[in-house]
């Protein structure tokens, strides 16, 4: 008995609940998630650029670097990008320096969530199983 220990039980201390907030649902903010399939504002101006690129439109290049400088974070280098609007502004007509600011902002843009995808149909064995299955098949 003198080389046992005794260790005092030691219980889960929870804060107190607020009474007036008990049961109305009302939870912390901090641990919610936003919603996965909604339309993703950090990307709007690079995915508009982007588009305007691929159809020939005129481009909001200025409001690109400015989308820059706020998120430089979300770019690797962001001095190429920087470039390559650099050169669009100076010569709007260039075929590459458009195919190039392309090629640097499509890494930025999240892709679509993914549909589900679809079942393929049964063959014959397994439409056999699922008839046999039905409520009033053949019975064997």
């Amino acid at each position: 008995q003198a080389s046992r220990i005794y260790l005092a039980r030691v219980g889960l201390e929870l804060p107190e609940l607020d009474p007036a907030r008990r049961l109305t649902g009302d939870g912390p903010r901090a641990g919610r998630r936003g919603d996965p399939l909604a339309a993703n504002d950090a990307i709007a101006v690079p995915m508009q650029v982007w588009r305007a690129l691929q159809q020939g439109a005129p481009l909001p290049l200025d409001a690109l670097q400015e989308w820059l400088r706020s998120n430089s974070r979300r770019v690797n280098k962001p001095l190429p990008l920087l470039q390559s609007i650099d050169e669009l502004q100076r010569t709007p007509a260039c075929e590459t320096c458009r195919d190039r600011l392309s090629a640097q902002l499509w890494p930025l843009l999240t892709p679509p969530a993914a549909a589900p995808a679809l079942r393929t149909a049964a063959d014959d064995v397994g439409r056999a199983y699922l008839d046999a299955l039905a409520p009033g098949g053949d019975e064997p």
